[in-house]
């Protein structure tokens, strides 16, 4: 494949052709080499990833159009204390036998009509519906956005697992790529013993399956890689087979280690700072309301009215006294002079018998709001058993992450020591393997412990709610 350098010293040979061609050829370098660019992998820091699962979580976003929409009920729910008005218009023809006023007899004639409204109606009492109506949706509205805040909580402690193992991931692959160098390292000690005639042929090729094997697992840790940071990428919505590299945030398991927690603050906490607890408390005062409106059905609605109207006839005439005859009536005299109307007054409806359908309506938001309760009370203890168990876990972590330091620590000085004892012909290579073996799963367990221990934090600050 041709360098920079080689391609601009072919170009560089005076030739008619090579002049010709040198944009052509210039502009594809430059796509290619732009291309490139293009392929080089995005570095991913914990923050952006939550950044970007909260920007394109499909979730959240339905969320948040749900908010738009209790919003829009809250304000039309405010709205109800406010006068409706309305207008109307009718225009029409009729033709055939009608009275003639003039005549005092039924004519065949066309009459053309018009007419127009204006009218406003007031709610004055409707059993205090429209007041706790608009109680209930102002509950809704709370409860939704605190459906929207636990949506966001829940996206960033997906992520946030997500995250920690594939940080916990690179560690098993650099684990294997070290254990692989290790063997490699070995194979060829062992080979140049083989030819001095130290060592056995049979050890050389014991020696060659177990490197196969370390680079065998460095492969299923890259595999395991790649198939968690697909998953990364689909909850962060990222373009297809686009390329990213996640850096190591500078968490502290010192700090974590020293960290102390109280059971009962923290189920304190939980219950005060959970945005799923605050929504069913939320929606339990908006069932609780949803009582009160259907029970405003059974008491009378009273509410007054305003109308004003106008209308024209074509066959109206007005008897003229200059030449004693009859003559029509202009459209805008009768519509806006004339033939106008004011209609004010009050309606009163009474309820006596619907079939039991209001009844019917209590009984079923009763029921609701009784299971709302329940639902609240259920979640409350399991809340609490969550906090618990996370909590025991959290000191559980504590304690196998430090039991993890000294085992891994042991296992590391137990295989360099057989393998000086290896190399003194002191020790066979299926006992070098075999502790081998144990300091890499020592190793293993040491860094899936330190994570754990990483994540077990996020899973408790979940739990209560910060």
């Amino acid at each position: 494949m041709l360098n920079l350098k080689e391609v601009l010293y072919v170009f560089s040979i005076p030739s008619p052709v090579s002049r010709l061609l040198t944009p052509f050829i210039a502009l594809i370098f430059c796509v290619f080499i732009s291309g490139n660019s293009f392929t080089q992998p995005q570095y991913l820091t914990y923050e952006d990833a939550i950044r970007i699962a909260l920007e394109n979580n499909i979730t959240i976003k339905q969320q948040q159009n749900n908010l738009k929409l209790s919003q829009a009920e809250k304000r039309q729910s405010t709205t109800n204390f406010l006068p409706g008005v309305g207008a109307n218009g009718r225009g029409y023809r009729t033709d055939g036998r009608q009275w003639s006023n003039e005549e005092s007899a039924m004519v065949n004639t066309t009459i053309n009509r018009a007419s127009y409204s204006i009218g406003s109606n007031l709610t004055v009492f409707n059993g205090f519906k429209n007041i706790n109506r608009l109680k209930k949706y102002n509950q809704l509205l709370e409860a939704q956005k605190e459906k929207v805040e636990q949506s966001k909580q829940d996206i960033i402690y997906l992520v946030s697992q997500q995250f920690l193992q594939i940080l916990l991931d690179q560690e098993f692959v650099l684990i294997a790529e070290k254990d692989f160098e290790v063997q490699k390292k070995l194979y060829e000690r062992i080979e140049a013993f083989v030819k001095g005639g130290i060592r056995t042929k049979t050890e050389l090729l014991l020696q060659e399956a177990q490197l196969k094997t370390s680079e065998i697992n460095i492969f299923s840790s890259q595999n395991q890689l790649r198939l968690d940071k697909a998953t990364l990428a689909k909850t962060l919505h990222l373009e297809p087979n686009k390329e990213f590299e996640i850096l190591n945030p500078s968490w502290n398991v010192d700090s974590i280690l020293n960290t102390q927690y109280n059971l009962d603050s923290l189920i304190q906490s939980a219950k005060k700072n959970r945005s799923d607890i605050k929504r069913l408390n939320a929606e339990e005062k908006a069932l609780l309301q949803g009582i009160r409106v259907s029970q405003s059905d059974y008491l009378p609605t009273i509410s007054i009215y305003y109308n004003y109207g106008s209308d024209y006839a074509s066959n109206n005439r007005r008897l003229n006294p200059v030449d004693s005859l009859y003559h029509k009536i202009a459209i805008e005299d009768q519509l806006l002079k004339e033939n106008y109307s004011h209609q004010y007054g009050f309606n009163i409806s009474i309820p006596i018998f619907n079939r039991l359908q209001t009844r019917t309506n209590v009984i079923r938001s009763k029921i609701a709001h009784e299971n709302s309760k329940l639902a609240y009370q259920d979640f409350e203890m399991q809340l609490f058993l969550d906090v618990q168990n996370a909590y025991h876990d959290f000191l559980s972590y504590k304690e196998i992450y430090l039991s993890n330091i000294i085992r891994a620590d042991a296992s590391q000085k137990a295989y360099q020591k057989q393998f000086e004892l290896y190399l003194l012909g002191q020790g066979s290579l299926v006992d070098l393997n075999v502790e081998n073996q144990h300091n890499i799963k020592a190793q293993s367990e040491k860094i899936q412990a330190e994570y754990m221990l990483l994540f077990q934090q996020f899973i408790l600050n979940y739990y209560i709610g910060i």
